[in-house]
């Protein structure tokens, strides 16, 4: 993409026309454009809303992208709009990826009450550990300017494919998205209360939320944990809600809304070595399980790194031909 569509919304209507809706969130709607003169070239631009028309101050989420480069496991940056479609919204020109997200997939996956083959989570489980171990490196000699950047919402919607193994010789292949309640990572203030509680870990609950690089290593075995189980790693918040008004009857009940709920309660994991519950899958290997389990530890201090969760996977058998 030219650099010019990074100010022009004219130029970009030009050149460009839409397509489809592809998302829809409180704050932002992704919409998909194709070239006009070439229909197979096509982008996604994430249209966020700003609370008014005079600010014009650049998404943190463009921040951000800027300084990821072309990382392989990142979706890639093209450009941003600050007034797109209208003055009170803008646009972030993103690289689009065909076979949507890691939830879409697994929606497909749980409808068919299929598997999928171990090699596969290998694959997607190395991937994300990459993105993050890029994510969360400490500035270096070569880049002295470098800031670590904690996510602080994965989860299977912001995790997108550009391939999927629906077909042999075809391999799950992944990009983290979505980087639109990211930043910069401060030990000292790192306080966060927003993000996907389903996703979120013990440390980053109602009663703390501690939003660290440890936690978006949670948030990664989190989303695994869904696609293979089909549950969060919570328990009920059901039956948790009705157990809390039951020990605070005098409670208005108007003050506790689901969201609150599935904030306060408990975390739950189960291992992938065991039945899974659904055909007749015996479960996965215990080598997977193993580091499954660790960016599952309830301790963050006992959660491995990004950088120490890449390096249990490439030191596993199943990952040296990948």
């Amino acid at each position: 993409m030219d650099p010019e569509y990074a100010n022009s919304a004219d130029q970009f209507c030009d050149d460009y026309e839409h397509i489809r809706s592809l998302a829809a969130e409180a704050e932002s709607v992704v919409e998909l454009f194709a070239r006009r003169d070439n229909p197979k070239e096509l982008i996604a631009a994430k249209i966020v809303r700003r609370k008014n028309s005079i600010s014009k101050t650049t998404p943190q989420e463009v921040l951000l992208l800027s300084r990821t480069g072309k990382c392989d496991r990142i979706v890639e940056l093209f450009g941003h709009i600050p007034s797109f479609p209208n003055p009170r919204a803008s646009a972030i020109l993103l690289e689009f990826c065909q076979h949507g997200s890691l939830y879409d997939y697994a929606n497909i996956v749980h409808a068919k009450r299929v598997h999928i083959p171990e090699e596969q989570i290998w694959r997607l489980f190395k991937q994300l550990a990459e993105a993050l171990t890029f994510l969360h490196r400490d500035s270096t000699a070569e880049d002295p300017d470098w800031r670590p950047i904690v996510h602080r919402d994965i989860k299977p919607a912001n995790i997108l494919l550009t391939s999927i193994p629906d077909a042999p010789g075809r391999n799950i292949n992944v990009k983290l998205a979505d980087f639109g309640l990211s930043d910069f990572y401060d030990p000292n203030d790192c306080w966060f209360e927003a993000g996907t509680a389903e996703y979120q870990p013990p440390e980053q609950t109602l009663w703390a939320s501690y939003a660290t690089p440890a936690g978006d290593v949670w948030a990664v075995g989190s989303s695994i944990h869904h696609l293979l189980h089909r549950k969060f790693t919570i328990e009920d918040p059901a039956v948790f809600a009705l157990e809390w008004k039951q020990d605070y009857p005098m409670e208005d009940e108007n003050m506790r809304d689901h969201y609150f709920f599935v904030r306060a309660v408990p975390r739950r994991v189960f291992p992938i070595n065991q039945p899974l519950p659904w055909g007749d899958y015996k479960g996965y290997s215990d080598s997977l399980n193993s580091v499954f389990l660790s960016a599952l530890a309830f301790d963050p201090a006992k959660r491995p790194s990004a950088a120490q969760l890449l390096e249990y996977i490439e030191d596993c058998p199943p990952c040296a031909s990948f």
